[in-house]
């Protein structure tokens, strides 16, 4: 749609408002909007034009994929035994721990994160 709206609009107008232009009338395509119906789908559409433009862009867009390595990460970690703090490295000043909330709703720790400029961020994070 975008080269019908810059034949309407000019090759110089504002190219934000060009880009949504085009998906509106994207939008109301995917909607198959009879002609002549552009105008009552603005004025009903609650948001207006920004609402139609935002739909337009949802559709568009592909669901969002899990992260499955996340997700396998927890699911091991929800099985780990817990980890004494007594049994954490006492060679270092600071230690990144992961807990994990118990059926009790007390946190556990369950694993010791050993990348540095994790910690390092964690630290500073925390710090802040």
């Amino acid at each position: 749609m975008t080269p019908i709206v810059k034949l309407v609009f000019g090759v110089d107008y504002d190219k934000a408002r060009l880009t949504e232009f085009a998906a509106a009338l994207s939008y109301a395509q995917r909607q198959q909007v009879t002609t002549g119906g552009f105008l009552d789908l603005i004025e009903t559409q609650a948001g207006g034009l920004k609402a139609l433009v935002a739909a337009e862009r949802k559709a568009r867009r592909p669901d969002i994929r899990p992260d499955t390595a996340t997700d396998a990460a927890c699911a091991k970690l929800r099985t780990a035994l817990p980890i004494a703090l007594a049994d954490l490295p006492d060679d270092e000043e600071f230690v990144l721990v992961v807990t994990r909330r118990g059926a009790d709703g007390q946190h556990q720790p369950v694993a010791v994160v050993s990348d540095q400029s994790l910690l390092e961020r964690a630290i500073r994070r925390a710090a802040s």
